[in-house]
């Protein structure tokens, strides 16, 4: 159960996590068939999972998985009569999974969002989200109080949840997710009620003003220092300051900055850490399972701070973040009902596994993510934000190179990718690592393309072995023997090569050098 992350936005359900765990627990574990249900419904908030979990669970479902925080601000509800209303059989029509398996139906494989516009006058919807009404991002203010009841309804529904699990002897699993604080600045921003017309004009000319530093971040600081005088608690002020830092490497001050824009956005469609924190505390508490998801992309980033290398907007993962997900979710369920994954399934299994998956789907499939993900770009622009979201340096051109390979455009990529290398030998590295998680993701041939590109590309010798290696063992994975052998033959002389930069594509295939010996030696 969840929101639109578990039905695998901005794709389909068929690269959700929910997918990738189904496909992990039935290949590690052959001997018996797992089915996972994607209950995901797009814009639920917590409060919304309490009906569909009543009625799933009266089918008797081995384990009940709930990931949901980002959507609790969607809605305009008020907190006046919220019992009243869940004692109504309307209501839990409406919001139980009959309703949602309806909707699907009548909508087919299309997308939901236009669909539902298309049948806005036939189909009821108890879902008023703010932002598909006209006054959008307008009508959202700092709200101190409606935010403390919406966070306390968040944790109430997590523990309805967790109870009608323990009065149907159903095991429940949660899951932690994480978001995109690097690479998108929060939603809206105001200045506190109390600021004069003075200040307010002061903040806003000295804001122009920094944003002309672009290519100075001290100097942006300087400024953006006077500004914190006028209102610390201005969302957009620390993202810029967050962004300042992170240009000037002091990775420990942009994180900081960066999480505390997050939680000053006055539009919070990101879960707010102190809902983070309650959902931490509650699954320690209850003793339930808490699968660290937003953790596990983490910790795929060089640096430890995800941006648009594995977020495709502010909370959707990558195909690569869900697949990850996935991973940890199938251990979780694993540990959880005694499941013994520890097979002969190898890492290479599981690359074959993937690509043989994705290449089942239609061709049409990645560029259909990328119009579901154009709003943000579009609001951007709206708002005068454009420059938040422009790459400017080396890391964040490769990963906007990344996001648009997500969505299938090679050549939108690899104009990223060259200005990328314009700035800097360093992003040969960038790309060399993103064509790792291509190969690890299964996307084998669109990783050799990218590393034949990245050799046309680069003349620094030192790049030339690490990009080398990488060929060898791409090839290795897409059965591409003689190419392997040539590189192992022709370029490394039959011996074996390995340095800071190549152990991860090793991983793919630890046997790699003793395969291509023992051919060899025959």
């Amino acid at each position: 159960l969840g929101g639109s992350t578990v039905r695998g936005r901005p794709y389909a359900v068929d690269t959700s996590f929910c997918k990738w765990t189904e496909l992990e627990l039935n290949s590690r574990d052959p001997k018996h068939s797992y089915q996972i249900i994607n209950c995901g419904g797009l814009s639920y908030a917590s409060y919304r999972l309490t009906y569909i979990a009543r009625e799933v669970l009266q089918y008797k479902p081995d384990v009940l998985v709930v990931a949901t925080g980002h959507n609790e601000f969607l809605e305009d509800r008020s907190f006046v009569g919220v019992k009243e209303r869940a004692d109504s059989a309307l209501t839990s029509w409406f919001l139980s999974l009959r309703t949602v398996s309806l909707v699907r139906s009548l909508f087919g494989k299309g997308d939901v969002e236009q669909q539902r516009q298309l049948h806005a006058n036939k189909i009821p919807s108890e879902i008023d989200v703010r932002l598909d009404e006209n006054s959008g991002y307008a009508s959202y203010h700092w709200d101190e109080q409606w935010r403390e009841q919406v966070q306390n309804q968040y944790i109430e529904s997590l523990q309805t949840i967790a109870d009608i699990c323990k009065e149907s002897g159903v095991p429940l699993v949660l899951v932690r997710l994480g978001s995109n604080v690097r690479d998108c600045p929060p939603f809206k921003s105001e200045l506190r009620a109390d600021v004069s017309d003075k200040d307010a004009a002061t903040f806003d000319r000295l804001m122009h003003e920094a944003q002309g530093q672009i290519d100075n971040p001290e100097a942006a600081i300087v400024i953006y220092r006077q500004l914190m005088e006028i209102d610390s608690n201005h969302a957009l002020l620390n993202y810029r300051i967050a962004r300042c830092y992170d240009r000037l490497g002091d990775l420990e001050s942009a994180g900081m900055y960066y999480l505390e824009a997050k939680e000053l956005d006055v539009c919070p469609l990101r879960i707010l850490r102190s809902m983070d924190e309650q959902l931490q505390v509650f699954a320690a508490e209850q003793d339930i399972p808490l699968v660290e998801a937003g953790e596990a992309i983490r910790e795929l980033t060089s640096e430890g701070m995800p941006g648009d290398d594995f977020y495709s907007d502010h909370v959707h993962p990558t195909i690569r973040g869900h697949q990850v997900i996935g991973q940890e979710l199938a251990a979780s369920i694993a540990d959880l009902k005694d499941i013994d994954l520890n097979g002969t399934w190898s890492s290479i299994d599981r690359v074959h596994h993937y690509q043989s998956y994705l290449d089942s789907l239609p061709k049409a499939y990645l560029s259909n993510g990328r119009r579901r993900v154009q709003w943000l770009e579009n609001w951007a622009r709206r708002d005068r934000m454009i420059l938040d979201v422009t790459p400017y340096d080396i890391r964040t051109r490769v990963n906007v190179g990344w996001k648009e390979l997500g969505f299938g455009d090679l050549e939108t990529a690899q104009k990223q990718f060259r200005d990328a290398l314009n700035q800097g030998e360093g992003a040969a590295l960038e790309i060399l690592n993103f064509a790792h998680h291509l190969a690890a993701s299964g996307r084998l041939a669109t990783a050799k393309q990218m590393l034949e590109w990245l050799h046309q590309e680069i003349e620094h010798p030192d790049m030339e072995p690490p990009i080398q290696l990488a060929k060898m063992i791409n090839s290795k994975l897409m059965g591409e023997e003689a190419m392997a052998i040539l590189i192992y033959d022709d370029y490394f002389g039959r011996s074996e090569y390995s340095d800071e930069y190549t152990s991860q594509w090793l991983k793919l295939y630890p046997a790699c050098w003793t395969e291509l010996a023992a051919i060899l030696s025959e």
